[in-house]
């Protein structure tokens, strides 16, 4: 989420030495701040858990080897939402916020060919429409309560008004 070091003259392109002393610098926090720094970030996923993919027991129906695969080991543990997880702790560690209750999974679509699963068809199933309107419902009332970033607002009307 912010992209590393912008500056690689100063450690004539590709120096790990010369890297690994500019991190641990003064200059490190100024050359790497993130300009989405103190935002809120937000994710909704949904998805069919496999759709009509699945056998009785829960192994995709193309595997060959199926005792190779134990559905009871999945890596979320019915919580699908964790699918994400990687990309909201990015944001985290780049000083993006995303709290917990700001990124949701909606199951939608189950049992359903992946052709007759798409976004479209998701508005017609009331749950979930109703997580993503509460999802939405939450998202507002946390940048209700945020409010503006402070100092982002000033660099933003600054930048509109050299341009």
């Amino acid at each position: 989420m912010s992209g590393g070091n912008p500056r690689p003259d100063l450690i004539d392109k590709k120096s790990t030495l010369k890297a690994q002393a500019l991190e641990k610098s003064s200059l490190w926090p100024a050359l790497t701040r993130n300009h989405q720094e103190g935002r809120s970030a937000a994710f909704f996923r949904y998805g069919n858990e496999g759709g009509n993919e699945r056998d009785a027991e829960g192994r995709p129906r193309i595997l060959s080897q199926k005792a190779w695969f134990d559905p009871a080991e999945e890596p979320y543990g019915g919580e699908e939402r964790r699918a994400y997880q990687s990309l909201v702790w990015q944001c985290r560690y780049s000083g993006i916020e995303v709290p917990d209750a700001l990124w949701s999974h909606a199951r939608t679509g189950i049992g359903r060919a992946y052709a007759d699963d798409q976004a479209d068809d998701m508005a017609r199933e009331a749950a979930a429409m109703d997580g993503f309107d509460a999802w939405v419902d939450a998202f507002v009332r946390h940048v209700a309560a945020k409010g503006p970033v402070p100092g982002i607002e000033e660099a933003e009307r600054g930048a509109q008004s050299t341009t």
